[in-house]
């Protein structure tokens, strides 16, 4: 299996061994995953991953892609492919441990096709356009997607950093240094905050951080947008009053490898998207998708590793929640560190050179850890 060959490698290493399985695959048939259907022309080794040409439909319309959905085939470029796709009776087991200590159990099985299939298509959902002049022949290449690394990461981090268990006022809480800080996570909350049964008082307070390594961009390319993907598996708020928008915004931390406890004051106030507690999906079967705006779209280098953060509306904002004994406020999702899977954080990115008019191939690159 290609999972035990994954055993004691780094991330780059990881990216090496699936890819060179994945481009072994037999992609000739026509696939169609959530209201998506892809036919993919050509399969491609490349270093860290594997390029596909494709052309894609949603119902009977035909997708266009690139900045202006002018380009007819797009080249994929998948860096740290997916191999495991979720499968109840799947002999692939993930174990681990929330924050109220209970233990859960995800089970997988090894399907590298599907695993592509599955990434394409979301990808595809986000930056196919409809009701555009498609340029027949056209081959584009200006959308990179990213991931975080699983551990031991080689050039990105993701996880959260978070105040535990000494319950104090929400400002005090809020200007804390930290308690703990987690980089190597498999399902859990990464916003959040809970209130104690003492009037005025929390011990809870939870911050995401993402990584993404970006470098792979064009340096004189133009950013046109970029979406925020998180796959949400939980969501929970007993408050009556709280502003409980997640937010995204920049994070710091120490290193690019690394999550530590002093990172936990390391995240911005400036927002670069937002999605409300509603649309905040935490059933474990589909992407929450966080467009960024301008500021976001700021914030991604294409020399080195564009940094994210989650925080919650009143930690974002400083306004203290209406308190109550025993509340609590979460959003909960996977992180890269679940290894291998279709369900890590992404970071889709549209992009394009001078001059190009939206006409220039367009390139998607895809990792999962």
């Amino acid at each position: 299996m290609i999972v035990e060959l994954l055993e004691g490698k780094n991330a780059k290493e990881k990216a090496d061994i699936k890819a060179d399985k994945i481009s072994l695959q037999d992609f000739s048939s026509q696939y169609t995953e959530d209201g998506i259907t892809i036919t993919i022309q050509k399969v491609t080794k490349i270093e860290g991953g594997i390029e596909l040409l494709a052309k894609a439909w949603k119902g009977t319309k035909q997708l266009g892609f690139g900045k202006n959905g002018t380009i007819e085939t797009e080249r994929f470029r998948i860096i740290n492919p997916p191999v495991l796709v979720p499968d109840v009776d799947g002999t692939i087991v993930r174990i681990y441990t929330d924050d109220k200590g209970k233990t859960e159990t995800r089970k997988l099985r090894e399907d590298p096709l599907q695993a592509t299939i599955l990434s394409l298509a979301h990808t595809i959902k986000l930056v196919g356009k409809e009701d555009t002049q498609i340029i027949p022949g056209s081959i584009g290449n200006t959308t990179t997607t990213v991931y975080p690394d699983p551990d031991p990461e080689t050039t990105s981090v993701d996880g959260r950093a978070f105040y535990a268990s000494i319950e104090d006022t929400f400002a005090n809480v809020r200007a804390a240094a930290g308690t703990s800080a987690e980089p190597s996570t498999i399902n859990n909350n990464h916003a959040g905050i809970a209130s104690t049964a003492t009037t005025d008082r929390y011990d809870t307070l939870i911050r995401g951080i993402f990584l993404f390594d970006t470098s792979s961009i064009p340096d004189a390319d133009t950013i046109d947008s970029a979406t925020f993907s998180l796959w949400g598996t939980a969501k929970t708020n007993t408050f009556t009053t709280i502003d409980s928008v997640l937010y995204v915004v920049a994070s710091t931390p120490a290193t690019n490898t690394n999550i530590v406890t002093g990172d936990y004051q390391q995240l911005g106030t400036t927002s670069f998207g937002t999605v409300t507690y509603a649309n905040y999906d935490g059933t474990n079967t589909v992407y929450t998708d966080i467009a960024l705006n301008a500021s976001g779209l700021a914030a991604i280098t294409a020399t080195s590793v564009s940094k994210f953060g989650t925080r919650f509306g009143a930690d974002f904002n400083n306004t203290a929640p209406t308190w109550e004994a025993a509340k609590e406020l979460t959003f909960k999702s996977f992180f890269a560190d679940q290894a291998g899977t279709t369900n890590d954080p992404k970071l889709v990115v549209v992009h394009s050179a001078a001059g190009a008019g939206g006409t220039k191939p367009n390139l998607l690159l895809l990792g999962v850890g």
